[in-house]
């Protein structure tokens, strides 16, 4: 996640809101702490995640979430700039 911009971040009591934006490429994002629910806040943009011996791939629109559990890593590849509000949850 080095080419990650954060426009904004608010935490307190163990929950923290980040507005974040990924460019174009492939984004290797390793098992974090805490759970981290992603809901997309920018214009369509084509994507592939897998994760958890899952995978699915599509256009991701405003207001879709993505419920990302503690310790999973996951792989993301997006065909254009991704906006998204994270909301991070201590476990």
């Amino acid at each position: 996640m080095s080419n990650q911009t954060a426009f904004a971040q608010l935490s307190h009591n163990g929950f923290r809101v980040s507005l974040l934006t990924d460019p174009p490429g492939l984004v290797e994002v390793p098992g974090q702490d805490d759970t981290r629910v992603s809901i997309h806040a920018g214009i369509p943009v084509q994507i592939s995640c897998r994760r958890a011996g899952h995978s699915h791939q599509g256009t991701s629109v405003h207001g879709d979430i993505h419920i990302i559990p503690a310790e999973t890593p996951s792989v993301w590849e997006v065909k254009g700039n991704d906006t998204f509000l994270t909301l991070s949850l201590a476990v």
